[in-house]
C-alpha cells in the first residue's frame, strides 16, 4: 500500500489508534483501512478531520464494487471505531465536529455461509491414509488428532516447539494465537498415545515439534503450507471433504454435542466471540441438538430410574 500521506496524517492516524484498546493486529487491521481512506480523501483534497458523512459514504461504497460485502463491513467498523476514538480523544483532532460515521449505516452482507465440520468418521478415515508403522505417518496423525480432538488452528502447528507439550500435564502451551493470547489446550488421550509414538521415532532433541522427516531436510520446522497439504493430500486419498479448519470446526460441534458448554469451549479453542462457534454449528445443527438431546434425556431416565430405586 503507498504510503503518499504526509506525516502529520499518519501520525493522526496513529496517535489516535493508540488510545484504542484493541490488540495489535487489530490495530494494525484498523490503520490499513483508515490510511486507505486518507489516500481516497487526498485526491478529492480534503482529509481525514474534513471528511464529511458522505465522503465515508461514497468511499465505502465504492469499496463495495472491488471487494467482498464483508470485507466492506469490516471496513465500517474499523472506520467507525477509529474516529469514535478521534471523537472522543484529548487531543480533539476533529475540532469539536461529531465523528462523520456516526450515522452512516453499516452496509448489508450476505449470511454466513453454512460451514462444514469433520466428523469422526471422517478423521477416522483420514488417519487411515497414514501409515502408523512410520514416523511421517504418526506425525501426520498427530497433527491431525490435536486440530480434532484440542481445537488447534493449522497455524498454530508448525510454531509449536518440544517444551511446549507437557505430556504428564496432558496439556499444550499455544504461544502464538489468533487473538495474542496465549492458551493451553487439553490433550485428548489419543492424542497423547499418538504423539508418544511419534516422538519415540523424532527424538527427544529440543526444537520445533513438528519436523521434515525427509533424508535431505530431517529436523526442518514445518510451514503452515506443508501442515494443510498434510491434511489435503489424505483428505483427496480418503475422498471426505476435510480442511484444517473442518476439522476445528468438528472440535466445536462435538465438544458442544457431548455435553461441554460454550463458555470452556470458548477458553480450550481460543475463540474470543461465541459467534464464530454459532457458525460452526450451523452445518451441524440438526446432529448437534439430537446428540446433546440424547444426553440429556438418558441423564434423566437414570435419575427417574434412581429415584424408583430410592422409593422402593
Amino acid at each position: 500500500m503507498p504510503t503518499d500521506l504526509p506525516a502529520a496524517t499518519l501520525e493522526l492516524v496513529d496517535d489516535v489508534l493508540s488510545e484504542w484498546r484493541a490488540t495489535p493486529a487489530s490495530r494494525d487491521l484498523c490503520r490499513r483501512t483508515v490510511v486507505a481512506f486518507a489516500q481516497w480523501l487526498a485526491g478529492r483534497d480534503t482529509d481525514l478531520t474534513t471528511a464529511t458523512r458522505a465522503d465515508c459514504q461514497a468511499w465505502l461504497d465504492e469499496r463495495a464494487n472491488v471487494v467482498a460485502a464483508s470485507t466492506v463491513v469490516k471496513n465500517w467498523s474499523q472506520l467507525r471505531a477509529w474516529y469514535a476514538t478521534a471523537e472522543s480523544d484529548f487531543a480533539d483532532p476533529l475540532d469539536g465536529r461529531r465523528s462523520p460515521m456516526a450515522r452512516v449505516p453499516m452496509p448489508r452482507a450476505p449470511k454466513f455461509a453454512r460451514t462444514h465440520a469433520a466428523t469422526v468418521a471422517e478423521v477416522d478415515a483420514l488417519v487411515a491414509t497414514f501409515d502408523l508403522r512410520s514416523g511421517l505417518g504418526l506425525r501426520n496423525a498427530a497433527m491431525v488428532s490435536l486440530m480434532f480432538r484440542s481445537g488447534l488452528r493449522v497455524g498454530e502447528l508448525g510454531p509449536l516447539d518440544l517444551w511446549h507439550l507437557d505430556l504428564e500435564a496432558r496439556t499444550v502451551l499455544i504461544a502464538q494465537s489468533k487473538n495474542d493470547e496465549p492458551r493451553r489446550p487439553p490433550l485428548h488421550p489419543e492424542t497423547i498415545a499418538l504423539l508418544r509414538r511419534y516422538l519415540r521415532r523424532r527424538g527427544d532433541w529440543p526444537g520445533p515439534l513438528f519436523v521434515n522427516l525427509g533424508v535431505r531436510r530431517k529436523s526442518e520446522r514445518l510451514t503452515v503450507t506443508a501442515c494443510k497439504n498434510v491434511v489435503k493430500k489424505a483428505a483427496a486419498a480418503a475422498a471426505v471433504p476435510v480442511s484444517p479448519h473442518c476439522l476445528r470446526r468438528g472440535f466445536a460441534v462435538e465438544y458442544m454435542a457431548n455435553g461441554g458448554d460454550i463458555v470452556t469451549l470458548m477458553e480450550i479453542g481460543g475463540w474470543s466471540s461465541e459467534v464464530m462457534i454459532y457458525r460452526y454449528l450451523a452445518d451441524a445443527r440438526s446432529r448437534t441438538s439430537q446428540q446433546v438431546y440424547d444426553t440429556v434425556a438418558a441423564r434423566q431416565l437414570a435419575a427417574a430410574r434412581g429415584r424408583r430405586l430410592r422409593a422402593v
